[in-house]
């Protein structure tokens, strides 16, 4: 894990008995979505420094803290567990002596790894505290993006005087927080849902100092689940875990002995290694095979499956090697031969009609007696391209941007969903 050294620089010297106001540094890390919070104060005595660290992010733990001296030799110090992810020590002159001495030290965060804080000076008899950030975000704006089967996106900005906003989205009893700089248009994606569920998520934005502002409460429902053993996209894990998740895609090649496999990782900024990614494979001839896959474009990789006969069930995932560790999805089970638009049944035209098909254009889709609840268009690899909810019983879907190709649209009624194939030329 790549790593930055805190500095604490301490001069200990002899000061008024009066306890002063706090000095509160905050920062990010690279291994961290939100970050740490360092605070340092000097007790009532003037001599006495109390250090608190707490790490931010609600979805990552630490077992252990430690300041540490390098120099001279290394003196190590154990900070006491308050509470979750939050440790603190009183740090107090060599022997006692009322008289100024430096110390450098860092902190070490255990658990998960080891974290190396970065540099933070603080000055005995300081007081920040009408200098520390006291003001919430501002400007705060969130709607709904995206909406898939397992994930719901969201688009928002603010402004922080600090120049860092932590995004926090919280809802069944769980926190999503992500930091970003101040002023910067940002995507946070909720994964891991349920299909067809609603959700209710109260979103708002705070700083690294702790400051939050007004929430806003937004609503919405996960479309049904469109996965198939030839396509679709998931967010479950053999190891590590996603923040939103990938892709994939099985297509037996017109020789019948070849799979094509692409897998897309759909998670940002995590470090990935192209010359890293490697396929593991699971048939049903038993063991693992390991073969590094060819980048498509983007996080985008392919490989060909050779060998393998029609009928035979194989099972594939690939690790991603990412900054602080492997991702592995969850294994794929496919047979080879099967291209699943058996399973995509075509509507009934006295009941639907879907028009023209194919287009250039436009697509009208008509039922005759229930209403159209919504439209989720998707391609083969089971990517949404577009949403609707037309809430009548017909529906107009513009079909002028997209790539030409086939497409499905999952239309919910009253009386239930059914799947039809839509061509764009």
């Amino acid at each position: 894990m790549k790593k930055t050294v805190l500095v604490l620089s301490i001069l200990l010297g002899y000061f008024a008995s009066l306890a002063q106001g706090p000095c509160v540094t905050t920062f990010t890390d690279p291994s961290l979505t939100v970050g740490y919070r360092i605070t340092f104060e000097t007790l009532t005595g003037g001599t006495d420094i109390k250090a608190t660290l707490e790490l931010l992010d609600k979805d990552k733990t630490g077992e252990l803290a430690f300041i540490r001296e390098p120099e001279p030799g290394l003196n190590q110090m154990q900070m006491t567990k308050d509470a979750v992810n939050k440790w603190s020590i009183v740090l107090k002159p060599v022997g006692g002596m009322p008289i100024p001495k430096t110390h450098n030290f860092y902190i070490v965060l255990m658990g998960g790894g080891e974290r190396v804080t970065q540099f933070v000076d603080y000055e005995v008899g300081d007081d920040c505290s009408a200098a520390n950030d006291v003001a919430a975000p501002t400007d705060f704006t969130a709607t709904l993006g995206n909406v898939t089967d397992y994930s719901v996106a969201f688009s928002m900005n603010a402004k922080d005087n600090a120049g860092t906003v932590i995004y926090y989205i919280e809802y069944n009893g769980k926190t999503v927080a992500k930091s970003a700089a101040s002023n910067a248009a940002t995507t946070v994606v909720v994964s891991g849902l349920e299909a067809e569920t609603k959700y209710d998520f109260s979103v708002y934005a705070g700083d690294l100092a702790g400051n939050n502002g007004t929430a806003t409460d937004l609503t919405t429902t996960t479309t049904a689940d469109t996965n198939t053993a030839c396509a679709g996209a998931g967010f479950e894990s053999e190891i590590g875990s996603f923040d939103v998740g990938y892709r994939y895609k099985f297509e037996t090649l017109a020789s019948g002995t070849d799979v094509k496999l692409t897998l897309e990782l759909l998670d940002e900024d995590r470090g990935l290694a192209g010359a890293n990614w490697w396929c593991l494979t699971c048939s049903s001839t038993g063991g693992f095979d390991f073969g590094a896959m060819t980048l498509v474009s983007g996080q985008e990789y392919t490989t060909n499956i050779s060998g393998v006969s029609t009928g035979e069930v194989i099972k594939y995932s690939c690790e991603f090697i990412v900054a602080g560790g492997s991702l592995v999805p969850k294994y794929q089970e496919y047979t080879v031969g099967d291209d699943c638009l058996l399973s995509v049944r075509d509507l009934d035209a006295s009941a639907f009609q879907a028009y023209p098909n194919p287009t250039t254009n436009t697509w009208t889709i008509r039922t005759q007696n229930s209403t159209i609840s919504s439209i989720q268009l998707v391609d083969l690899m089971g990517k949404q391209v577009m949403m609707a909810t037309p809430l009548a019983g017909e529906a107009v879907m513009d079909a002028a941007d997209l790539i030409p190709g086939v497409y499905f649209a999952r239309l919910k009624t009253a009386a239930g969903t059914s799947t039809v194939k839509l061509i764009k030329e």
